[in-house]
């Protein structure tokens, strides 16, 4: 992270990126932050990665009240928790893309937040390696 962000600080002509925020910050405790267009989330553990499985809609909410209706939510897990399970992913079976869906399906239709997070491959596709927009 330190490359990156050191990377992320240059000048725009030499590969910086002005608008960019790296946070290591515990997801239950979030800075006061409006307008997060894109939130990538890399490698979750502990109540992390059990939150973005679906036991804490708080955790979701919490994430989602950072970011506007449209922005992308990108997760990257590690499934090797799962091979053979650690204690830091509790009980959850392994995820898979249905899992995923399914464990999103309340905060997209917007029982859990005010914002609705877009799920990967249902509508408003974003292009190859992006994810669609919210739902309508």
């Amino acid at each position: 992270m330190e490359r990156m962000s050191a990377k992320a600080a240059a000048k725009p002509a030499k590969g910086g990126l002005p608008n960019l925020l790296y946070l290591w910050a515990t997801a239950e405790k979030l800075p006061p932050l409006t307008g997060v267009g894109e939130l990538h989330v890399l490698m979750p553990w502990g109540s992390l990665v059990r939150g973005i499985l679906g036991s804490s809609p708080e955790m979701l909410r919490g994430l989602a009240a950072v970011c506007p209706p449209d922005a992308a939510f990108l997760v990257a897990l590690n499934l090797h928790a799962w091979r053979p399970p650690v204690p830091e992913v509790g009980e959850h079976p392994e995820p898979t893309p249905e899992t995923v869906d399914e464990g999103l399906a309340a905060l997209r239709a917007g029982r859990l937040a005010a914002h609705r997070l877009p799920v990967p491959g249902r509508g408003g596709g974003g292009g190859p390696g992006r994810p669609p927009g919210p739902a309508g």
